[in-house]
């Protein structure tokens, strides 16, 4: 059929593009004369659009078209479950793809219901195990758990979906895969205070990189695991010199990395960085640094920028913002930083610290205004936020 071996040859140009080169635009442009070209042809069946659909997303990912990226997922993968069945690959895969695209725009448990809902369908009594597709899944749940404050249901997935991959492979050997989830786990650990574990899982994590030989997005991935390591491990009163360093070479990776993808993407990398520097600085009691590196996050997220990648990072840098003028006694500002920040994290992130601290302080400035009144009993003792909540009574 002369339309699909047209099209084979676009989208195999498309991923040199792509994986190889980094090209963006040009894949982009690529997918969609493939697509377009199939769809031109009515014999083409309908399931031949679903890769080189789900791939032109990953692309516009890259490119921070996040809402047409969602709307391809949610096409591919509403086209696979109709016709294909439930427990399809393919409508596993597109399944996948976008639950990865909703926790990327900060709709955390939408994402969560689905991989929910994928993770049945595969583990049904009717379903055949599917040894490929589960310790994605679980991989991607884990994740998403982390996103919403749940560490020790993402420790337990990524431990899951770990074992998964060596049964997957036969044995276990050393992978991008085998050295990105551990990274994972050790930030799990690590959030959820079990710090020597963490330590020793991303120490096993550099170990196996090692193996590898350089791998871009292995790197970056380490950095990323060094940095939130080192900040999730200050106390009062430490000198962040360290911790800077950590966070300056995680975003210069971050960006090198990113140089051919959109704006969007490259500021994102420099919000996340900076709001992670925040919280260094007031798990390190200063207040005043804090208030800076929340102010930068949120100068950065521009009206355009927040409608592609969602309220999160918004909300994120509100409430870190408002914990550090509470500090600092400007007690009103920080009221009204809470309450715009629980508008989106009340809905979207019901457990994270960030939701704890931010409702903490709304509940105080609906009384006195003078001090938490909420019991610290709320948060477990070996997590990393207590001694903040701690601080703010």
């Amino acid at each position: 059929d002369q339309a699909a071996l047209y099209s084979r040859g676009l989208t195999g140009l498309a991923r040199v593009r792509w994986l190889g080169q980094a090209r963006y635009v040009e894949a982009r442009e690529l997918y969609e004369q493939a697509l377009a070209a199939l769809r031109a042809d009515p014999a083409t069946p309908p399931f031949w659009l679903t890769k080189p659909q789900a791939e032109l997303a990953d692309v516009l990912i890259r490119l921070g078209d996040f809402t047409r990226a969602r709307s391809l997922y949610e096409e591919a993968h509403e086209r696979s479950r109709v016709g294909l069945g439930a427990a399809h690959t393919d409508t596993i895969q597109t399944g996948l793809r976008l639950a990865q695209s909703r926790r990327a725009t900060g709709q955390l448990l939408s994402a969560l219901a689905l991989l929910d809902q994928l993770r049945a369908d595969l583990t049904g009594l009717d379903s055949p195990r599917d040894v490929y597709s589960l310790p994605s899944l679980l991989r991607e749940r884990g994740e998403t758990l982390w996103a919403l404050g749940r560490w020790r249901e993402a420790g337990a997935d990524l431990e899951m979906a770990l074992a998964g991959l060596a049964d997957r492979d036969g044995a276990p050997r050393v992978s991008d895969a085998s050295v990105l989830w551990r990274i994972g786990l050790a930030l799990a650990q690590a959030a959820d205070g079990q710090v020597p574990a963490a330590r020793a899982s991303l120490a096993r994590a550099e170990q196996l990189a090692g193996q590898l030989g350089p791998v871009p997005r292995v790197g970056r991935s380490l950095d990323r695991g060094r940095a939130l390591l080192a900040v999730l491990t200050v106390q009062p009163e430490d000198d962040l010199s360290s911790v800077t360093v950590a966070l300056q070479t995680w975003q210069a990776g971050e960006l090198a990395l990113l140089a051919q993808a959109s704006e969007t993407q490259r500021v994102r990398a420099q919000v996340t960085v900076a709001l992670w520097r925040a919280h260094a600085h007031l798990f390190a009691g200063q207040w005043a640094p804090a208030q800076m590196a929340a102010l930068a996050a949120l100068n950065l997220l521009t009206r355009p920028v927040v409608a592609q990648i969602g309220g999160q990072e918004q909300a994120q840098a509100r409430v870190l913002l408002a914990e550090a003028r509470w500090h600092l006694g400007e007690r009103s500002s920080a009221c009204a930083g809470a309450r715009e920040a629980l508008v989106w994290l009340g809905a979207q992130s019901p457990a994270a610290p960030e939701t704890a601290l931010a409702l903490a302080m709304s509940q105080a400035c609906q009384g006195s205004g003078a001090i938490i009144r909420a019991g610290a009993s709320d948060i477990d003792p070996h997590l990393p936020w207590r001694g903040r909540w701690l601080a703010l009574r």
